[in-house]
């Protein structure tokens, strides 16, 4: 026999005392009107103490408790060919647990083939129900396949659901919090790699840019890193700490485009080849940026509000273009794109069809004729270089 929740067996420890308690003997105990009475010069006989027949219902209520604890235990019969309780074999499929041993084969599906050895000769061939973190459509370890993705957010939500059916074993190597109805199981790290961790990248004003990566490894060795962005591509050999100490790498480029790839190589240039192929090559593009608008001079209260509610919801970022807002065309930075809102020289309502010319702003809007119906319109600014693109 064995216990499916041994540790819940040290609930026997208390109860055994408080069984001792109940079942030894105590002195009788009589009732008199005056102590005195009672006094003489005789030594008063020792009284023995021994165990002693307890009331039935006493008995019972210890043998009930005494199955309370044995069957939260839940004991199971060796000999048996089901096992009486579900188990659940939840399988990560997570980055680390995708790397490739010795054996080629990923780690997890080492982990769960020798999960599953066990518990049919501990259970007497009782057979675990799959299931894949991430999930897939098939509950064949052959057909399993590995992944780059983090599980960590996963897998806890998964154990809560699987603990409803009955045992749960997991092939991982996250951190989980200890449960007595979860059994961790973390196969051996005996895999070659080395890949980033982190990457990151800045332009500089100037147009150049710099890209920021980490790396980690197995073991210290030599490696190329290239790293690659529009037309420019830079290459150079770095020397990568031994675990667990990450390295670190900054990488000038005269040129950023909108995507960064960064990729390691063998010391000789060519393709580098590891057992989790997944971090070997890392990526960033370049995030999208709000403008950043600055009003240029004093503005009316009404649209500094206006300005204010912009910033708020679309705040602006590294790189971000900045857009001047003023209130005459005199006071226009030089250089740089402005708005000018001078409401100084409105005409009457504006009348008749309105007139679009194809423009970023007016892309995705249609419906002018309904939207400027109360608008009233500026005079056009003098000069030849405006382009009108509503009249």
């Amino acid at each position: 026999m064995l216990f499916v929740s041994p540790l819940l067996l040290l609930g026997l420890v208390p109860w055994g005392g408080v069984a001792v308690w109940l079942l030894w003997g105590r002195r009788k105990r009589y009732r008199v009107p005056f102590l005195p009475l009672w006094e003489n010069d005789q030594p008063p006989e020792q009284s023995k103490r021994s165990f002693e027949k307890p009331p039935i219902a006493v008995v019972f209520a210890l043998l009930a408790a005494l199955m309370a604890v044995l069957a939260a235990a839940r004991p199971v019969w060796m000999g048996s060919q089901r096992h009486p309780v579900p188990i659940t074999l939840i399988v990560d499929r997570g980055l680390t647990l995708s790397a490739s041993g010795e054996t080629g084969r990923p780690r997890f599906e080492v982990g769960a083939r020798t999960a599953m050895q066990e518990i049919a000769q501990t259970l007497g061939g009782a057979t675990p129900h799959l299931m894949a973190i991430p999930p897939i459509s098939t509950d064949d370890l052959e057909r399993m396949t590995p992944t780059a993705l983090d599980t960590r957010d996963l897998l806890p939500a998964a154990v809560a659901a699987a603990k409803r059916a009955g045992e749960v074993v997991v092939i991982t190597d996250v951190s989980l919090p200890d449960d007595p109805h979860v059994a961790v199981v973390r196969p051996a790290m005996n895999v070659n790699d080395a890949g980033f961790t982190h990457i990151a990248a800045r332009q500089r004003s100037d147009g150049s840019g710099q890209v920021l990566l980490r790396l980690s490894t197995t073991a210290a060795r030599t490696l190329q890193i290239q790293v690659h962005s529009d037309t420019a591509t830079t290459q150079r050999a770095v020397t990568l700490k031994a675990p667990p100490e990450l390295t670190t790498v900054f990488v000038d480029l005269p040129h950023l485009g909108s995507v960064v790839q960064a990729r390691v190589k063998s010391p000789d240039g060519t393709p580098w080849s590891d057992g989790l192929p997944h971090n070997d090559t890392a990526w960033v593009s370049r995030g999208r940026t709000w403008a950043r608008v600055e009003s240029v001079g004093p503005l009316p209260a009404e649209l500094e509000r206006v300005l204010e509610a912009y910033r708020s919801k679309q705040p602006a970022g590294e790189g971000s273009l900045t857009v001047g807002v003023v209130t005459q065309i005199a006071a226009l930075p030089r250089g740089s794109p402005a708005v000018i809102a001078d409401g100084s020289g409105l005409n009457a309502l504006a009348e008749g069809e309105v007139m679009s010319v194809p423009h970023a702003v007016t892309a995705h809007i249609g419906a002018w004729d309904s939207l400027l119906r109360t608008a009233t319109m500026a005079s056009p600014p003098p000069g030849p270089d405006w382009v009108p693109i509503l009249s």
